[in-house]
């Protein structure tokens, strides 16, 4: 059983995550924060394996590290991170022995695949 939370949880995509996880027989839905919670609070008290963060720009990198510093595998589908900030996640998820995962623009990448998923299964 992997135990996720969601970052970012009362948003568009986090809500979205949240109902995805919780019909998963794999998945563990463990918690959900926002930006009023503090997260490295929370990921001492929930202890999940994995972070799924939809947050914002401004405050992903500190996220993610806090996330890798907890010794959970980070998912991020924030926009925003730069160049720069995938070497630091890279460096500090090669030293901790974790994998991480970053897929900005996430939303619109999944819209578009559900949009022409409809599309081609009327063909097959």
């Amino acid at each position: 059983m992997i135990k996720v939370l969601v970052n970012g949880a009362k948003g568009k995509m986090g809500q979205e995550t949240v109902r995805a996880i919780q019909k998963e027989a794999d998945l563990k839905l463990v918690g959900q924060t926002d930006h009023t919670d503090n997260l490295t609070e929370k990921l001492a008290q929930l202890k999940p394996n994995v972070v799924v963060d939809f947050t914002r720009p401004d405050c992903v990198l500190e996220n993610t590290l806090s996330i890798l510093q907890a010794n959970c595998c980070p998912v991020i589908g924030t926009t925003g991170v730069t160049q720069q900030d995938l070497e630091k996640i890279a460096k500090l998820a090669k030293e901790k022995g974790l994998g991480a995962l970053v897929c900005p623009n996430f939303s619109i990448s999944a819209v578009l695949m559900m949009v022409y998923a409809a599309k081609i299964a009327k063909h097959m």
